[in-house]
């Protein structure tokens, strides 16, 4: 909520298109909230409407905390919103929703700083949380908090932007078309990078093209002066930037760019060796971290900072006190044996980078995967699925274990290609598989934990450690 400065009732009409119902038009704002369970005295109250909730009915409460004023829904406003809500200004919109976008519009439109704007299809909390730890050595950073990177989340975080501020680092989700071109506008993106664009959230999109310009709406977004940050590796990201008036700078693993990652070597469990070069400027880092989606996240992060005068050397000694986010490739050892917790989200490039890194552990015992079902592939889930169980197949893995509506598809191309049938188990729920998981595995041995956040695949490694 905005601390630096004050947003007077006036300023919010102005910015909305809203009606003052009623009220000084001059009371101000010490912020704004949209939940009443943390909203703090002297702040507007927003009322949200979803499919499953309608914040007009907190109005009342809102107020009663202290709320200093309510902006509603037309339509929204009752008998009891007006009798409450008497002694502070309401104010009358179209649309809730979008009214907090053109709030944080407004308030963002206040402070000159660099504002990174980040989206793709895998990596995009991992690369801003890299990127806004090689800044934080140096500038006062402000950061999505989290994931919030939606309507609701990307309007929330600009408003904590102060003056205080160098830079902010905004993360953009999208499970439908249109989300990212609207976010652009409420936050108008000085950089923009696109990780990278596979299969997710084909449901909401539909087609590989609808979610390519989808997500290419960041790129036509930055106006001229800004930066283009483009993943060399990603065909459909380096063919967004053609034509941009914006500056380009380019960067890539094991491929010749601005900025780029080369001889990675995986250690086992024991990390990553690569090299990171920076135009003319060029080191060899050791990570103690699995997962080979690191090197991308790390090159993508790395091109973004170097913008920001961060050189190799820089960013070679930063990495020695980072820690990875939970469920992103998280090694949990419990009772000797060795969960890789990657179970924050799934789709099939991030399963497919997951699988390859299991493979290149080189364990000590055997390796296995327990795979819960990639949501939101829409028509291509069948295909996406089986796709997964192939290369499962051809790793040379101990065995799987497998939950969800899918787990068919999964085991029929891991079969195809290799896989015996007898080293396939199928789970009912997330016990089931635990129980499954203490009959056929042994101390020393490697599980590779994955699925879509709906699947909430942690709970397998959350059972396992509480059961002796």
């Amino acid at each position: 909520m905005p601390r630096a400065s004050q947003l007077r009732c006036s300023e919010i009409v102005k910015a909305t298109g809203g009606r003052l119902l009623q009220g000084d038009p001059e009371t101000p704002f010490a912020g704004l909230s949209t939940d009443t369970r943390t909203i703090r005295r002297g702040e507007v109250f927003l009322a949200l409407k979803g499919e499953h909730f309608d914040g007009h009915t907190f109005v009342p409460e809102a107020v009663k905390k202290g709320a200093a004023g309510a902006i509603v829904q037309n339509g929204g406003l009752t008998q009891a919103i007006t009798e409450t809500a008497m002694s502070v200004p309401l104010i009358a919109v179209s649309e809730t929703l979008r009214t907090l976008g053109d709030i944080a519009r407004y308030w963002r439109d206040k402070f000159s700083v660099p504002l990174i704007g980040i989206t793709g299809s895998n990596g995009k909390t991992s690369t801003k949380e890299l990127i806004a730890f090689f800044l934080e050595g140096r500038f006062c950073v402000l950061k999505s908090p989290g994931n919030y990177n939606n309507l609701v989340g990307v309007p929330l975080t600009l408003l904590d932007l102060e003056r205080v501020h160098d830079v902010a680092i905004v993360e953009m989700g999208t499970n439908r078309p249109g989300e990212i071109r609207r976010l652009s506008e409420i936050a108008r993106p000085t950089v923009g990078i696109i990780t990278n664009i596979g299969q997710a959230h084909l449901e909401g999109m539909g087609t590989m093209d609808t979610l390519v310009r989808e997500k290419g709406a960041l790129f036509r977004a930055v106006e001229p002066g800004g930066v283009l940050v483009v993943n060399k590796n990603d065909p459909h990201v380096s063919s967004l930037a053609h034509g941009s008036t914006a500056k380009v700078i380019r960067y890539g693993v094991n491929t010749g760019a601005d900025v780029m990652i080369s001889h990675v070597q995986c250690r086992g469990a024991r990390g990553l060796t690569f090299r990171l070069a920076i135009a003319s400027e060029e080191t060899s880092i050791d990570v103690p971290f699995v997962g080979l989606q690191f090197v991308d996240n790390l090159a993508a992060a790395a091109a973004v900072v170097s913008l920001f005068e961060i050189g190799v050397k820089d960013i070679q000694n930063r990495l020695k006190d980072f820690t990875p986010l939970p469920m992103r490739m998280e090694i949990i050892s419990i009772r000797g044996v060795n969960f890789i917790n990657d179970a924050y989200n799934a789709n099939p490039p991030s399963v497919k980078k997951a699988l390859e890194t299991l493979a290149h552990i080189e364990p000590t015992g055997r390796a296995f995967v327990v795979l819960g079902d990639m949501l939101e592939l829409g028509e291509t889930s069948q295909k996406a699925h089986r796709s997964v169980g192939e290369l499962m197949g051809t790793l040379n893995l101990a065995g799987s274990f497998l939950l969800g509506h899918h787990v068919t598809d999964v085991a029929r191309g891991a079969v195809q290609q290799g896989m015996s049938r007898d080293r396939i188990w199928i789970g009912r729920n997330h016990r089931d598989i635990v129980n499954l998981l203490k009959a056929h595995i042994n101390a020393g041995d490697w599980i590779l934990v994955k699925g879509s956040r709906g699947m909430h695949m942690e709970a397998v490694i959350e059972i396992f450690g509480e059961e002796v």
